[in-house]
């Protein structure tokens, strides 16, 4: 997505649509595990009146997950079936050719991605879409115009970040972060050493996000069993919304102080300047010049 404008629409929609939904699937498993390994190892240590609401929740993600799995690998044999590998092959070269030789890595201080450069693309930032990209630019001014857009979209959130009913908008800051982890990563050579040091910031901020989302993941679940299960009756019925009842709470408990840790880390980041050294390596080029 970063990268769209440098690729024919002909060749980016297609790849992107197969993109799109082979992550959402991925995405959809890695949630449900992440919740399982959580609620059961909750139940070894829960009483029998707990135990009852997370083993419903285990059996209800098992399921879903089983389905979600079997869909995810017809998807999978059906993009086989219909040649997508080479498919995607034949579109990526063939986008490859319309700017062979355009993207190189350039020494510094030839056509580096200046401040006038950054500058006049002022709506960089919202989503993952980055305008302005040059395929005919040097790999080095289309990484910081990234780098920059990525940046600002991260630290669009910065007011949400310490709220805690803000739901939304910090998972929205755990992707943005993300990304932005991944783009320092995919140029060791171009960030150096100030790249490393802001990867470990955002890596810590990053996780902490994640643990928050992975409990909202959870709120949500029980919430609609909460909702799906509101019935008179049977006192089965009534002992598993009891317990439910108690997990939300737990869970909401842990939600609170997870949400410190991560407007903490946040915070540390604020603290340690993340926000200048990533402008900086934006603006300015850390490619030592040759003697």
């Amino acid at each position: 997505e970063v990268g769209a404008e440098c690729f024919p629409t002909s060749a980016f929609r297609p790849l992107h649509k197969i993109a799109k939904r082979i992550g959402s699937a991925t995405g959809e498993l890695r949630d449900g595990d992440v919740q399982l390994n959580a609620l059961r190892a909750a139940r070894k240590k829960a009483g029998k009146p707990e135990r009852i609401g997370i083993n419903h929740l285990i059996e209800l993600i098992e399921t879903r997950r089983d389905v979600a799995r079997t869909e995810m690998k017809l998807f999978l044999r059906k993009l086989d079936d219909d040649g997508a590998r080479k498919k995607t092959k034949r579109l990526f070269l063939a986008s490859v050719a319309d700017i062979a030789g355009k993207l190189s890595l350039v020494p510094d201080g030839d056509n580096p991605a200046s401040s006038e450069t950054l500058a006049g693309h002022p709506d960089v930032g919202v989503g993952s879409r980055v305008p302005g990209l040059d395929p005919e630019a040097s790999l080095e001014a289309n990484a910081r115009l990234v780098l920059r857009a990525l940046t600002a979209d991260l630290f669009r959130h910065a007011a949400a970040i310490p709220d805690p009913a803000r739901v939304d908008e910090l998972h929205e800051a755990r992707i943005a972060a993300k990304r932005l982890r991944y783009t320092i990563e995919l140029f060791p050579g171009l960030f150096g050493d100030d790249g490393l040091l802001a990867l470990e910031q955002i890596r810590s901020f990053q996780e902490e996000a994640g643990k928050v989302h992975d409990l909202d993941v959870r709120l949500q679940l029980i919430a609609g069993e909460l909702r799906s299960g509101a019935r008179p009756g049977k006192r089965k019925d009534r002992n598993l919304q009891a317990s439910l009842l108690d997990l939300s709470h737990c869970t909401q408990t842990d939600r609170d102080i997870q949400h410190t840790a991560a407007a903490a880390a946040w915070q540390g980041l604020l603290d340690g300047g993340l926000e200048a050294n990533l402008q900086s390596l934006a603006e300015y080029p850390t490619l030592l010049r040759p003697p």
